[in-house]
This record gives structure tokens, C-alpha cells and sequence, in this order.
């Protein structure tokens, strides 16, 4: 091999993806409930420092009929998108003392300018494991028309025991480079 001769080589990359940070506002509910960040709440849904939470001090709970009377609890979260990006949404939840519900729900969910639902992706957290944090992931991509979105977690048809913990939701957006 002639060493006096170098040959440059160059390497082209025709698509990769970047990862903007987490778009939710208190994501581990370390700071009080408001309107800029889970503006909306219903049912037995309260922050507590309970059954050591992934990040931070505190987590959000559904909490079964114990904890209020109500049959049913949520939050959400509602922000602005750009069209056409994916978008990853996660957050870990946890059960605890037999909580129990009809229907529970992890989705995200897309919206136009006329507040119309374009496009939802859901998890029905049927992989809960009792006493154990477990991550749960939906991915998606918001449609051309889409404007906002909302990050919800609901339950109906909740039990008289236990609770649904919830923390470190985390939702990014991948932004494709070419």
C-alpha cells in the first residue's frame, strides 16, 4: 500500500433523528397543580409522597373510593405541537393495595385549531404490576393539521382499594434531520 497517497473518505448520513428535550411542564408534580402545567384534574386524583416516587419527591395518584367517593379520576396536560414531528410520550406508574379500575388509559392525543381530536394514540395499562413502577411509552406522529396535544391519564370505574401512582411523564419530540 503507497502510503504517500491519502485517500479522504466521506461519509454522508441521509437522515438521522434529534431528540428536543421533555415538553411538560412539571412532569414529577414537584410543584403545585396550575393551570400552566395539569390543568385539568377530576375524581380522587391527588399528590402525595407515597410508595417512593422515581423522580423528585412526589407523584400524582389515582386513588381508589378511599380517597374521595369518586368512581373515576384524571389528569391532563395540554400543550402546543409542530404537524408532521413524532412524538414520545412516557411515564412510569405504579399500583398499589389491589387499586382496581373498569377502564384505565395512558393517551396522547392530537387536536386542530378548531379544538377537533385529529388523531389519539392510547396504552389500556393492562402491563401493571403491582408494587412495582413500570414505564409505559406511546409514540406517534402528530398529523399536518394538528396544532396541540394533550398528555391524559384517566381511570372509570375505580375500586374501593389502592391507588395509581404516576410520575416522570416525559414527552419529546423527535425532530428528523436530513
Amino acid at each position: 500500500m503507497d502510503m504517500g497517497k491519502i485517500i479522504p473518505v466521506l461519509v454522508i448520513v441521509f437522515a438521522a433523528e434529534l431528540a428536543l428535550g421533555n415538553l411538560l411542564d412539571n412532569p414529577g408534580f414537584e410543584w403545585e397543580l396550575g393551570p400552566e402545567n395539569w390543568s385539568v384534574r377530576w375524581g380522587n386524583v391527588g399528590v402525595e409522597s407515597w410508595n417512593n416516587p422515581p423522580e423528585g419527591h412526589f407523584a400524582a395518584y389515582i386513588k381508589g373510593k378511599w380517597g374521595g367517593g369518586a368512581e373515576n379520576g384524571g389528569v391532563i396536560q395540554v400543550l402546543p405541537i409542530t404537524p408532521g414531528l413524532t412524538y414520545v410520550l412516557k411515564v412510569r406508574l405504579y399500583v398499589d393495595n389491589g387499586w382496581t379500575a373498569n377502564r384505565k388509559e395512558l393517551k396522547l392525543e392530537f387536536f386542530d385549531d378548531d379544538g377537533i381530536l385529529v388523531r389519539s394514540f392510547a396504552d389500556d395499562l393492562k402491563e401493571l404490576k403491582e408494587g412495582k413502577w413500570v414505564v409505559i411509552s406511546l409514540q406517534g406522529n402528530a398529523p399536518e393539521d394538528a396544532s396541540r396535544a394533550q398528555v391524559v391519564l384517566e381511570a372509570d370505574g375505580v375500586g374501593d382499594e389502592g391507588v395509581l401512582g404516576a410520575d416522570a411523564f416525559e414527552l419529546i419530540e423527535i425532530v428528523n434531520k436530513r
